[in-house]
């Protein structure tokens, strides 16, 4: 394998594993979970189960950007591991400060750092860092690797419906009365990410039905692409049930839906994102003790 000179980082809220992650060299960067009890690091003994409590508890909780400091500290470990410049790949800045911190950073850090704004958030975000930390596992160059995750979340999508409404109201996306007349018909919102920002696509009446819709628009997109790679989550449980599994012609796997999402969506909350990757994505998970997912 070529020699590598790219270090590529992202953020938690991306929703990557952390064997996920390092698989591909990718070098995760906690967001900040605040609540009334203090301040914790995004996944670090605190989790999406953690803040749902939290909330049901009548407990304030909300998610920040890392601070820039241990941004800098990222940097520097990089730097001081061999690598001679970074790209920093993170959640959509119409939704975090994560891309405005990350450029403050790069100010002080002791090798150059180019910062991709994904446009997007969870496992689209995660594609577009496991497309960049595949290429300069292949020797790219900062150019290649920050174009690789450019080119993976502008093909991405991701679609997320609720078993609940109660926390979308709480969170200001929906009002109250909305909320009543949603919970008294049944009807589930059907989310993604459109212009950086999230924004309603479709309702269905019942949980299953919408979960079915996210799953089908998810396959829709992927079938689209030349080479697809998808990802389901479920916030509250173990595992997705076979009929929510993406059927698409390139690999997925599960991921544990972000923190920052479980906040706002709630327990059940269900997700699938789809990226076209590049060849390098194949190359690495092919190799990988990823390979049989």
């Amino acid at each position: 394998m070529a020699e590598r000179t790219v270090a590529v980082i992202t953020d938690s809220v991306c929703g990557l594993a952390g064997n996920v992650a390092a698989e591909f060299g990718v070098y995760l960067i906690p967001v900040r979970v605040t609540t009334p009890d203090g301040t914790y690091s995004d996944g670090a003994g605190f989790g999406p189960d953690d803040a749902i409590a939290a909330i049901v508890a009548g407990k304030k909780v909300e998610t920040a950007e890392p601070q820039v400091a241990a941004m800098a500290n990222a940097f520097a470990e990089c730097a001081n591991a061999g690598a001679q410049s970074i790209v920093c790949v993170h959640v959509s800045s119409e939704l975090s400060g994560t891309v405005g911190a990350a450029r403050a950073a790069a100010a002080t850090s002791p090798i150059p750092v180019t910062v991709v704004d994904t446009g997007t958030t969870g496992m689209a975000q995660g594609y577009a860092a496991l497309a960049a930390g595949a290429v300069s596992l292949a020797g790219g160059t900062n150019a290649e690797v920050a174009r690789a995750a450019e080119m993976a979340a502008e093909s991405s999508q991701v679609y997320f419906t609720v078993d609940t409404l109660d926390f979308l109201r709480r969170s200001g996306r929906i009002s109250g009365a909305i909320a009543t007349l949603g919970s008294m018909f049944k009807l589930r919102p059907i989310m993604g990410i459109r212009n950086g920002k999230v924004e309603s696509v479709d309702r269905k009446r019942g949980t299953d039905a919408a979960r079915s819709t996210v799953r089908e628009l998810a396959e829709r997109r992927a079938g689209e692409m030349v080479r697809p790679a998808g990802a389901v989550g479920l916030v509250g449980s173990e595992a997705v049930p076979a009929e929510f599994q993406l059927s698409i012609s390139g690999p997925t796997l599960e991921s544990d839906p972000p923190t920052s999402l479980a906040i706002h969506a709630g327990p059940g909350m269900y997700y699938a994102a789809v990226a076209q990757m590049p060849q390098a994505y194949f190359d690495v998970l092919r190799g990988s003790s990823l390979a049989s997912s």
